[in-house]
This record gives structure tokens, sequence and C-alpha cells, in this order.
């Protein structure tokens, strides 16, 4: 199952048009809406325009995944208005599993809800050395420095 969550109506029809036939498909055109459908239903993907959110998106995708911490979220974005690096990273650690315009062709939106489904991320390859770095950062964060070195 998957919901997907717009309050552009054309963008639900395009997004149910591709997807029907692949996937079962509920649709939410407001955040009540799309809470209410977590709850009743358990959805493997969440396909969640970020202008529902309007200048809440972090909070309204923790949201979600207090709602159903099992669902995987993809977001939304006009074409050519992509979040920035920082932003994605941001919305990644908010639990935002995949990023598609709200043009993406039917082909392309089903490997993206493939790929995601299976515990894949989709990124820009940009947000890559984005990503390392901040693995990295966080790796050496981690690092206990009051421990005395092991000896073998």
């Amino acid at each position: 199952m998957i919901i997907l969550a717009s309050s552009n109506q054309d963008i639900l029809d395009i997004w149910n048009a591709a997807l029907s036939g692949s996937f079962q498909i509920s649709m939410a055109s407001s955040l009540n809406d799309l809470n209410g459908r977590l709850v009743i239903s358990n959805p493997v993907n969440v396909v969640f325009d970020r202008k529902l959110a309007g200048n809440e998106l972090t909070a309204s995708i923790q949201e979600i995944r207090k709602a159903n911490s099992q669902a995987k979220i993809v977001l939304l974005s006009a074409p050519g208005h992509p979040p920035s690096d920082r932003e994605e990273l941001t919305l990644l650690k908010a639990g935002v599993r995949g990023f598609c315009s709200t043009e993406m062709d039917a082909e392309m939106i089903r490997k993206v809800l493939d790929a995601v489904e299976k515990g894949q991320f989709w990124v820009r390859r940009s947000l890559i050395p984005i990503l390392i770095e901040e693995l990295s950062k966080q790796a050496k964060g981690a690092i206990d420095v009051s421990s005395p070195p092991l000896h073998p």
C-alpha cells in the first residue's frame, strides 16, 4: 500500500495513474487526512508533496514517522526546486528515504518506490560526498577518547 499525499489534485491524479496496477493506492489531500490514513492502514511507502507541509516540513516528516515508523517516505518537490544539500541531509535524518520531482515519468516513479521499498535510498549523486562526510564526522564523534587504548 502506498499513500499519495498532496493538496494538488492534479499531482494526485497523475501519480495515481502512474502507479495504479503496480501498487495499492490511497490518497490524502491534507495532513489530517494523511495522519488518519497512517493510523488505519499499513502503508509501505508514503509519497509526500513538500507543499502539503508548508513551512513545517521537517516536523511533518517526524509526525509521519511517529504515526507509522515502518512507512518509507518519498518527498516530492516541484521540478527545478529540489531541496538544498543541507536540507536534504536534514530530511534524511528526519526519515525521508527518497526524493522525486512531481513531474517524474511513470517508469522512474516505480523505480524509486521499488528501491525505497527494498530499504534503499533515492538521493542525488551530488549528495553522496556530503553523506560520507557526515558519517565520518559522526564516527569521529563516537570514538570514546576517555578509554585507554587497547594493547595486544
